[in-house]
């Protein structure tokens, strides 16, 4: 199965946050991200004034099966999810690169993620694969950067 890739865009925002929600690795019910302070109007506001922005991957047109925001100010990425339907088709690799972009496009030389440390989950060694480094363990959470090429 193809993918096409699109930015993502503020409408997007409940789709995001279920396709988020139904991660198998690491995975945040929409009420626990409600409580974090992410919901359908954050994420939205965040994409409509430039604070978020990223890339969507859709099967066919309006279901999407991946995301990637970053957070443009921070020089953070924010989030990389992609159904377990759809892992293993390189869609998380394209999602990330192309949400990299961005960010390298705002000015940044560096940027920064936090995810868990541990080893076995998918989603560090795609980060590693792609040129993340690990930098330290805070709080329980495993911080990498990546510096621009």
């Amino acid at each position: 199965m193809t993918a096409r890739f699109r930015r993502a865009m503020p409408f997007d925002a409940p789709a995001l946050l279920t396709v988020r929600a139904a991660t198998r690795e690491n995975p945040f019910s929409i009420e626990a991200l409600a409580a974090a302070g992410v919901d359908a109007a954050s994420v939205a506001s965040g994409l409509e004034a430039g604070k978020l922005a990223g890339w969507v991957s859709e099967t066919e047109p309006g279901t999407i099966a991946g995301f990637c925001l970053a957070d443009i100010p921070a020089g953070e990425l924010w989030v990389l999810a992609v159904l377990p339907s759809h892992e293993g088709r390189g869609f998380g690799r394209e999602l990330l690169a192309r949400t990299e972009q961005l960010l390298w496009q705002a000015g940044h030389t560096s940027v920064w993620l936090w995810t868990s440390p541990d080893p076995n989950l998918r989603a560090r060694r795609i980060y590693l694969a792609a040129g993340w480094r690990e930098s330290e363990v805070r709080d329980g959470q495993l911080f990498m950067r990546k510096q621009r090429a």
